[in-house]
């Protein structure tokens, strides 16, 4: 895009198939939305990922720009939106594993006397058991959530996403209760 090329123009050029003018906003806009979101978020990964949401969701959404308005409010509002979905989401997740981590207390505190005078270690043996059965990123995810170890470390650890790691939570939760319910 030459310097003399107006925004509303390179957003014409994309819209008739010039996806190198798109390419040209990204690089142009990035800067000011990577600040907006190192803002209000810690983690770098996070913030990499509402970047690609927001571009590829101003790219599918390109044809409903009003002209009149200004472009950066246009994006930076969609900034927004996927700023707040996130934290939803988030929220969400934790709240999942807070409930998950509740019920394993309660199912496991039932008999914690016994299992600690040494009258009935069963119910370690079943858990892990269980546990031994998962897939082994399954497993990790749930022995590292059982010993408090935050999603953030866990997903190092794996070399993947925070997201990843409640994805692998939700699921190995699930074959968990699955396999503690065929034992019994």
């Amino acid at each position: 895009m030459s310097p003399d090329t107006t925004i509303n123009e390179c957003v014409d050029k994309t819209l008739t198939g010039d996806f190198k003018e798109f390419s040209w906003i990204v690089h142009k806009y990035r800067p000011v939305l990577m600040n907006y979101f190192r803002c209000q978020l810690h983690q770098k990964v996070d913030v990499e990922d509402l970047l690609q949401e927001v571009f590829l969701h101003a790219f599918k959404g390109i044809k409903t720009y009003n002209h009149d308005l200004d472009f950066g409010y246009w994006l930076k509002g969609i900034a927004r939106n996927r700023l707040l979905m996130h934290f939803r989401s988030s929220k969400r997740r934790k709240t999942a594993m807070r409930n998950f981590r509740n019920e394993v207390v309660n199912i496991v505190s039932q008999n914690v006397d016994t299992s600690i005078a040494g009258e009935n270690s069963e119910l370690k043996e079943v858990l892990d058991h269980c546990i031994n059965k998962l897939p082994e990123k399954m497993a990790f995810v749930i022995t590292s959530g059982l010993h408090g170890i935050s999603s953030n470390k866990v997903a190092e650890e794996l070399c993947t996403t925070v997201a990843a790691v409640y994805n692998l939570n939700f699921r190995a939760n699930q074959l968990l209760r699955k396999y503690v319910s065929e034992y019994k």
